[in-house]
C-alpha cells in the first residue's frame, strides 16, 4: 500500500511518516495534479486538505470549486482508479471566523454546495492529533476495503428507498447535476440522449444553467474514453 503526498503539504509529512511505520505503508512525496493526499489500495482515495485561512480564501475566489472539479475529473492515479474524494478541513475553522460572523452563511453555503451538489464529503480535524486519527482511519479502511462495502443493517430497521424516476436518479448522480436540475433538463429535452446531444447554447436555455455549468455538463457527455 502506498500514500502519495503533494510536496507543498509539509504540514502533513511528519504525521504521515509516523503512520507509515505504524501501518506499514510506503510514503512518497510528489507533485500531485489534483488533491493533496492520495491513499492507494485496490483503488484510490483522493483528499484535499485545507487550513481555515486557505478554505475561506478559496471560497471567496471560487478556487475550491475549480479544485473539486479537477479532483472529480481524475480517473486514475498511478494506475489506481480514483474511487472517492474527500475534503479535510485542518484547523479551528469557526474559531478563525469568530470575528467575521457575517461570513458564517457564506461558509455554510459553500460547505453545503460541496457536500450536496458536488457530492464530496467534508471532514474536520481541529489539530494535528485529530488529523492523525482521521488519516489513520482512512488508510486502514482503504487497506481493508471497508469503503467499498455495501450498506448493512445494524441497529436500525431496514427502510425502503422511495421510488425515483430512474432517469432523474442517473442524471443527479453526475457531478454538477442535482435532482432539481436533472428534472429541469428532462422537462426541456425529454430524454438523456437528447441532453447528451445538446449543445452548450441549448443547455444554457435551461433555468439555473449558466455558461460555466453548461460547459461542464457538455464536457461530461463528450469526454473521450
Amino acid at each position: 500500500m502506498k500514500v502519495l503526498l503533494d510536496y507543498r503539504e509539509a504540514a502533513c509529512y511528519d504525521v504521515l511518516e509516523e503512520l507509515s511505520e505504524e501501518l506499514d505503508f510506503s510514503l512518497e512525496v510528489t507533485n500531485l495534479k489534483a488533491g493533496d493526499i492520495v491513499v492507494t489500495g485496490e483503488r484510490a482515495l483522493l483528499i484535499e486538505r485545507k487550513s481555515p485561512n486557505d478554505l475561506v480564501s478559496s471560497i471567496r475566489n471560487n478556487r475550491i470549486f475549480e479544485q473539486l472539479v479537477k479532483m472529480l475529473s481524475a480517473e486514475s492515479i498511478e494506475g489506481k482508479e480514483v474511487a472517492r474524494i474527500a475534503l479535510l478541513i485542518h484547523g479551528e475553522l469557526f474559531g478563525y471566523l469568530a470575528l467575521e460572523k457575517d461570513y458564517y452563511a457564506q461558509i455554510y453555503g459553500a460547505l453545503m454546495e460541496i457536500s450536496f451538489v458536488y457530492g464530496v464529503p467534508v471532514f474536520f480535524a481541529t489539530n494535528d492529533s485529530e488529523m492523525k486519527s482521521f488519516l489513520r482511519t482512512a488508510i486502514k479502511r482503504e487497506s481493508e476495503g471497508k469503503n467499498d462495502s455495501e450498506i448493512r443493517a445494524r441497529w436500525y430497521r431496514e427502510r425502503k428507498i422511495p421510488h425515483k424516476d430512474e432517469r432523474v436518479y442517473l442524471l443527479s448522480s453526475i457531478p454538477f447535476i442535482g435532482e432539481k436540475l436533472a428534472q429541469r433538463l428532462l422537462e426541456r429535452f425529454g430524454t438523456i440522449a437528447n441532453i447528451a446531444n445538446a449543445s452548450i447554447s441549448e443547455l444554457k436555455k435551461v433555468e439555473l444553467i449558466g455558461d460555466k455549468k453548461a460547459k461542464l455538463i457538455y464536457g461530461i457527455f463528450h469526454r473521450e474514453v
